[in-house]
């Protein structure tokens, strides 16, 4: 009895038309021939059975449909995505040690990347649903913490034996039940008032949530991130990579479910570099970086006409950007990836009887 040891990866994300297209490059048009035979298969097949049929439209429809079908059927991505990665292991960069010395050095000698470590994730959609009614959770928060010392203090009760007399009072139409009518909810706003001061947040507070939000429409509307941080290495390097949702194996409603904020467990990113802090492309010393509010005197100056003003404007806004999209703390760097597969990987044990 002989023992094998296999790897199953479960994928939690795979970019399948950056597979498809790298695949079909690398295996020098599989994926194409497959598609054309499968094609001619099934026209054949509906040509027969399409005979006297007018509506061509459905027709076509119907073809597209099951030759869309059957590629499926007929490769798996999770064993296209094995084969592939088999095949670039070569150009692939598996740094390990990194520090915040040597990154560029040993980042720079490829484009593609593999990482082993603890993630984060970001969901920018649920941040910014939770900012929006963060006022009332953080209400409710504090009113189910803090209930049992309200009951205590009878402040439901009281609250509730003045709603009882003030629909009692509206049902009158004399002046004295108009004042009883005053008295009662001005009592019924005092209470409100003071939970409002125990439970609630402060104004300025609640302002600061509001433009953090609006920052967050602006820039992240639906972005969704993992940030892989490796075990061994500097903790001050971050891989961020940023996702495609339509991709994603998992929802993340369930990710949220299963890890929480972070995957402590072993994940795998491969995909391309796309920002390394340091890398300059091209030198920019003779571009001018004007601030925001030097845009309009520049649209005027600017003897070249508007294009050389438009061109200052993008400049700014791209300083502007900059803030929002790369990471300016010192004491970290932060790498940009654009991924095409993220999984985690289990070691198997099988023997083989045979």
């Amino acid at each position: 009895m002989t023992e094998n040891n296999e790897v199953i990866r479960d994928f939690l994300y795979m970019d399948e038309d950056r597979l498809y297209s790298l695949y079909s490059q690398l295996y020098k048009g599989i994926i194409e021939q497959i598609i054309e035979a499968d094609t001619d298969s099934v026209s054949r097949e509906d040509s027969q059975k399409g005979k006297g049929r007018t509506d061509k439209g459905k027709e076509l429809k119907t073809l597209v449909s099951e030759v869309s079908e059957r590629i499926e059927r007929k490769i798996l991505y999770d064993h296209m995505y094995n084969q592939l990665e088999t095949k670039l292991q070569d150009a692939i960069i598996e740094p390990n040690d990194l520090s915040t010395e040597n990154y560029q050095d040993v980042l720079n000698q490829g484009s593609i990347v593999k990482i082993q470590g603890r993630a984060d994730i970001e969901d920018f959609i649920w941040i910014k649903e939770i900012m929006r009614d963060y006022s009332s959770i953080q209400y409710g928060l504090q009113f189910i913490t803090q209930y049992k010392e309200l009951a205590n203090q009878d402040v439901f009760k009281k609250r509730a034996s003045l709603k009882q007399s003030l629909q009692s009072s509206k049902k009158g139409r004399d002046k004295k039940d108009r004042n009883a009518i005053a008295r009662i909810e001005k009592q019924l706003e005092e209470i409100q008032a003071d939970l409002d001061d125990r439970l609630g947040l402060e104004e300025s507070f609640i302002e600061y949530i509001e433009r953090i939000e609006y920052l967050v429409d602006k820039f992240y509307p639906d972005n969704l991130d993992i940030l892989v941080t490796q075990k061994e290495g500097d903790d001050g390097i971050v891989f961020r990579g940023i996702l495609d949702r339509k991709w994603l194996r998992v929802e993340p409603h369930f990710l949220r479910a299963l890890y929480g904020w972070s995957i402590e467990s072993n994940v795998t990113l491969l995909g391309q570099l796309t920002f390394l802090p340091g890398r300059s492309v091209t030198e920019k010393t003779d571009l001018k970086h004007p601030q925001l509010g030097e845009m309009e005197s520049n649209l005027e100056q600017e003897s070249s006409g508007l294009r050389s003003g438009l061109r200052s404007m993008f400049i700014a806004l791209g300083d502007l950007n900059d803030k929002f999209y790369k990471n300016e703390d010192k004491n970290i760097v932060e790498i940009i990836v654009k991924p095409l597969a993220i999984y985690q990987e289990t070691r198997l044990s099988l023997k083989d009887k045979s």
